[in-house]
C-alpha cells in the first residue's frame, strides 16, 4: 500500500473556494505555498500552513478587519483561530520570499520609456 504525503497545496483550492476567493488570490496562495514547500522546512500541520497562507493572502488583498478575516479563514478551513495566528506568526518573517512584490504601472511603463 502506497501512502502519499499530504502537503499544504493539497488543501488550497478547497479552502479558497469555501472563502469565495478570486482567481488572483488563489494563484497568490498557490505560489506562496509552492515557494514555502521548496525553500522552508515548516514543522506544522499542512492544513494550518494552508490556512495561514490564505490568511496572509486575504490581508494582502486589503482585508480591513483582521479579526473578522482570521475568523472567516478559520470557519472555511476548520483550523482554530489561534492555530492560524501562530502559523501566521511563524511565516511572517518569510513573507518577502513567499509573495512577489506587486507589479505597478510604473514597472511596466518605465522600461518601455527607457527603450
Amino acid at each position: 500500500m502506497d501512502i502519499g504525503v499530504v502537503s499544504a497545496s493539497d488543501y488550497l483550492r478547497r479552502f479558497c473556494s469555501r472563502l469565495g476567493l478570486g482567481n488572483q488570490e488563489v494563484r497568490d496562495a498557490q505560489e506562496a505555498v509552492r515557494r514555502l514547500e521548496e525553500r522552508l522546512d515548516v514543522r506544522r500541520n499542512p492544513e494550518s500552513i494552508a490556512a495561514a497562507v490564505i490568511y496572509m493572502v486575504v490581508q494582502r488583498a486589503g482585508a480591513t478587519n483582521s479579526n473578522s478575516a482570521v475568523k472567516d479563514v478559520s470557519v472555511a478551513t476548520g483550523v482554530a483561530e489561534g492555530t492560524i495566528k501562530e502559523a501566521h506568526k511563524d511565516l511572517t518573517p518569510h513573507a518577502h520570499m513567499l509573495f512577489a512584490p506587486p507589479v505597478t504601472a510604473h514597472d511596466i511603463i518605465n522600461p518601455l520609456l527607457q527603450a
